[in-house]
């Protein structure tokens, strides 16, 4: 009996054994980006695991570290349902369940579920609170997704707050803040901060080069955001090299259909917009549709802002009905995700106004214009370039409809917004989910 016994023992030291070094290998291949590897690591690690029994506290945190491995690579059912089955056990036994909500937030949030996100976000930025203060180092990633959040829902003042607060909190232990900065620098971006949010882009890309080497995905996006901004700054060169550094690495990383590759090929489309080359910008954005439909769903908010760059693009080329048809679906899909005053809905508003004034129908585009230039003004501030696009455009209709008093005022107001903004802040390209760097939580065994 006593020999059966020691066997046991031993049987179970050796699985558990197994199980550790089958986690540490898959937790290194993720931390390497490359998450195909991973993902096997991860599933082998899991099936060990399961011997453990339906409780055990080793299964979640597999199931949950094997979630992230999932949703990186966009298989966000498997994802919610292995977050969901680590937040059943850690319920149950104690365990880091503000870990598996900000988890599940992040899902949401690239699913574009934000009321489930904010839910989730807070309760688990409560939980840590409570346990632990209000300056504990687990809170700087929370704070920043939350932070990512606020700045999805046009709330800006409060995305930098929670953004300042997570840079502070980082600072304070010596943690990489590089996902942070990349994040302030897009609601820079957003605000048309282009210095600042230039600086902040090229101290997180360089934190992540020498933490990640030149060629984890996690480059790529800041790569993408930083050719975007030199894309409004006119810097074609400069884009374009640098998204194709960012499209190689993600192809390498996740593949081509991965929807993160698809950030950068808008970009890369609008990039080849702003040189005119139409040709060129119109099937890459439509290929960036595609990717986004297949992998977020119809209703997702990015799934807009990919209709109103491809509608803008067909505008330019004087294709109106389908433009007509992609930004009014565009309209739809962020109203109803984003709410009616959200910065996403008046630049699609901007856009369709413009579609109906180049076909004269000046009845149809000046509520539109009206409504747009109500929008930004509420949520971007009355010296932002975009208000001053829409102010502008608005000023053209009422000269067209001989209203010329009107649209002097109205062109006044746009000359003084722009003599107020050096020029490289004039370009308008769109934000989506991709650009921001959502920070979920694993852990490895101690």
């Amino acid at each position: 009996m006593l020999a059966a016994s020691f066997l046991a023992l031993c049987v179970v030291i050796a699985r558990a054994a197994d199980w550790n070094s089958l986690l540490a290998e898959a937790g290194l291949l993720q931390k390497q980006g490359v998450y195909a590897q991973a993902e096997k690591k991860f599933q082998d690690a899991l099936r060990e695991a399961e011997l453990f029994g339906s409780g055990d506290r080793r299964l979640a945190l597999t199931l949950n570290n094997l979630g992230t491995v999932y949703r990186q690579q966009g298989k966000f059912d498997l994802a919610e349902s292995h977050y969901r089955r680590a937040l059943a056990i850690w319920s149950e036994t104690n365990g880091p369940v503000a870990t598996a909500l900000n988890n599940l937030a992040v899902l949401s949030v690239e699913q574009g579920r934000y009321p489930d996100a904010e839910v989730n976000y807070r309760k688990a930025i409560s939980i840590e609170e409570r346990k632990l203060g209000a300056s504990d180092p687990v809170l700087a990633p929370m704070l920043t997704n939350l932070g990512t959040l606020s700045f999805y829902q046009g709330h800006y003042a409060e995305a930098e707050s929670l953004y300042r607060r997570a840079l502070a909190i980082e600072e304070k232990v010596g943690s990489n803040p590089a996902s942070t900065l990349n994040n302030l620098a897009v609601l820079y971006r957003a605000q048309a901060r282009y210095s600042d949010a230039e600086r902040l882009y090229m101290l997180a890309l360089n934190l992540r080069e020498k933490a990640l080497g030149p060629q984890h995905p996690e480059i790529a996006t800041t790569l993408t955001n930083l050719a975007d901004l030199y894309t409004r700054q006119r810097h074609f060169s400069k884009a374009e090299s640098t998204l194709r550094r960012a499209l190689a690495i993600w192809e390498a990383a996740v593949g081509p259909d991965h929807p993160d590759a698809a950030s950068s090929l808008g970009t890369l489309a609008m990039l080849y917009a702003q040189e005119k080359n139409f040709a060129a910008a119109l099937p890459l954005q439509r290929r960036a549709l595609a990717i986004r439909q297949k992998a977020l769903g119809a209703r997702h908010p990015d799934v807009a802002d990919s209709l109103s760059a491809l509608s803008c693009l067909l505008r330019a080329i004087e294709n109106y009905a389908e433009a007509e048809s992609l930004a009014s679906q565009a309209l739809a899909i962020a109203e109803e995700q984003l709410g009616q005053d959200h910065p996403l809905v008046a630049r699609i508003l901007d856009n369709l106004a413009a579609i109906y004034f180049e076909q004269q129908e000046f009845a149809k585009a000046e509520p539109l214009y009206r409504r747009a230039v109500a929008i930004q003004e509420e949520t971007l501030g009355r010296d932002h370039p975009d208000l001053a696009a829409s102010l502008s455009d608005y000023a053209i209709l009422l000269k067209k409809t001989h209203r010329k008093k009107q649209g002097a005022q109205m062109e006044t107001l746009a000359r003084n917004i722009l003599s107020r903004n050096p020029p490289d802040r004039m370009a308008q390209l769109t934000i989506d989910v991709r650009e921001m760097e959502p920070q979920p939580k694993s852990f490895l065994p101690r």
